[in-house]
């Protein structure tokens, strides 16, 4: 893989995050999103997790609409603390 300048942009923002924000990564089809995302993981982390929606249960999927709104309302009411 070549590296992309949105590899940078993930490292700058795990920097800054320190783990406390998401990251979301948008762009067309087919561009390399997932394999960057994947390599970023594998490069940056001690483990991480992958999930693929397009072959992903009905309970994950579920599970994936929970964490997105959990996500939301702590991003609103960002004075609480989200403890896992």
């Amino acid at each position: 893989m070549f590296k992309r300048k949105i590899y940078d942009k993930l490292f700058e923002w795990k920097n800054e995050s320190d783990g406390h924000t998401a990251v979301l990564i948008e762009g067309a089809r087919r561009i390399g999103k997932s394999t960057v995302a994947e390599e970023f993981a594998k490069n940056e982390y001690e483990s991480y997790i992958l999930i693929d929606f397009s072959i992903a249960s009905k309970a994950t999927i579920e599970l994936r609409m929970f964490l997105i709104l959990t996500i939301c309302f702590y991003s609103f009411n960002s004075n609480l603390e989200l403890t896992l």
